[in-house]
């Protein structure tokens, strides 16, 4: 059987889709391009925006006009919490599998039924986290440790919760396992991911936190580790001192910020002030000088009137942010901002995502500019396809162009001569 399967949204489904692929693969099953025809595609949808759960029905609808005769399969956070909407926005027969039976998506798949039902239960209800073990994950090479799945912070803009369910966590006996697997296969760099890393542990027995994970990964001797995503008051003062003291870590730490106007925090339910959301980067500047320093900015929730904004942007502005993920508010069916108001219209938020996107983009110009005649050490990852030459991630997430050949997944030392654009172009040493 041909099976094609393509991902939308984080690091935790692209895990999810590269452990699915294995498990095709030792089922006999040919892994081909969702672009090819195919006996079977699946599509691992996302739900975070308006535009992602767009973009998966899209995906859905090119898999039934290639080969109308395939069986096709939705699985991930749209088909979760919107099954109904897709069977009725699609152009076929269609399988819908929720996060709570990804795990046996391939028995359903391959089964004689044909997988033509509906397979989506109460996320809310699950306690254990599901392996979804991998041994590579194709194309990549970093390695993407999930080690964490769901979320109870319940954030008033975000599905989340409701699509992936309450937070869990993988014992540590698995991360060993996943980890040593990894490093067997030749992966230098992993990148520790969940859905709120930050809640690791907090629902094992005996009860754990991150530095124990943190601790327990770094003995076991990658070269680097990089870390997904942590919220502002989950930097603590043990993490810090484990941070400093590791020599493995690699110095980018991305902090979402959401708003830097405190009604609008408390709106979001965020459970920190502007104020502390500040401190806190610009002590992290201050302990690691020349690490990335990111952030997720989320422009027009509801209530967000001109002043609120501005208070987002001067943040901003004097912060030592190295780079911005800006997104404009999207309501989701279901979330307590849906039904919020007033709304921003869609003149005034076209305007505020460009002045905070050129912001961004000045931020990351500068941080870049900064690292002039540095010395770094680069992950080679492929070929540049504007330039053609050889493309890596340095320790402190540049994206580096680099003279010379050298093979995807070498890291090697990179003196930084120049920019070019939004990259960096370094001399080998």
């Amino acid at each position: 059987m041909r099976v094609a399967l393509t991902t939308l949204g984080c690091k935790v489904n692209q895990v999810e889709s590269a452990s699915l692929v294995e498990a095709f693969e030792a089922r006999g099953a040919r892994i081909v391009s969702f672009n090819e025809r195919a006996d079977l595609y699946v599509v691992n949808t996302c739900a975070v925006t308006a535009k992602a759960a767009y973009q998966s029905r899209q995906l859905i609808r090119r898999a039934h006009r290639q080969a109308p005769a395939a069986r096709v399969v939705a699985t991930g956070c749209y088909a979760q919490i919107a099954p109904f909407e897709i069977i009725e926005r699609s152009l076929g027969s269609i399988c819908l599998v929720g996060n709570d039976q990804k795990i046996n998506l391939v028995d359903l798949a391959l089964g004689e039924q044909g997988c033509l039902d509906i397979y989506v239960g109460d996320v809310r209800r699950i306690q254990k986290i599901a392996p979804f073990f991998v041994r590579r994950l194709r194309g990549r090479t970093r390695a993407f440790l999930r080690v964490q799945d769901g979320c109870n912070a319940f954030c008033s803009y975000c599905i989340v919760p409701y699509s992936r369910g309450p937070s869990r966590s993988l014992p540590l006996k698995e991360v060993r396992r996943q980890v040593q697997t990894f490093l067997e296969e030749g992966y230098r760099e992993i990148v520790v991911t969940g859905i709120h890393l930050g809640h690791y542990g907090q629902d094992l027995n005996p009860q754990l936190d991150l530095v124990d994970l943190l601790e327990e990964i770094e003995a076991l001797g990658p070269e680097r580790i990089r870390l997904s995503s942590l919220e502002v008051r989950e930097i603590s003062e043990r993490f810090l001192s484990w941070a400093q003291a590791s020599k493995s870590l690699c110095p980018h730490f991305h902090i979402p910020l959401q708003s830097g106007d405190d009604r609008i925090l408390q709106a979001m339910n965020r459970h920190y002030t502007a104020e502390e959301y500040l401190e806190r980067v610009r002590l992290l500047r201050a302990l690691f000088p020349r690490a990335a320093l990111g952030a997720d900015v989320l422009v027009g929730f509801p209530g967000e009137g001109p002043q609120e904004f501005e208070n987002t942007y001067r943040l901003v502005e004097k912060s030592p942010l190295s780079y911005l993920h800006v997104f404009p508010f999207s309501p989701r069916p279901g979330t307590l901002a849906e039904a919020m108001t007033p709304r921003v219209s869609p003149i005034e938020l076209a305007e505020r995502l460009k002045r905070l996107r050129d912001l961004a983009l000045r931020k990351r110009r500068s941080f870049y500019q900064s690292q002039l005649g540095e010395v770094l050490s680069v992950l080679v990852e492929g070929r540049d396809k504007e330039t053609g030459l050889k493309r890596g991630t340095s320790e402190n997430y540049l994206t580096v162009l680099i003279e010379g050949e050298f093979p995807p997944g070498e890291i090697i030392p990179v003196k930084i001569e120049r920019i070019i654009g939004q990259k960096a172009l370094g001399r080998p040493l």
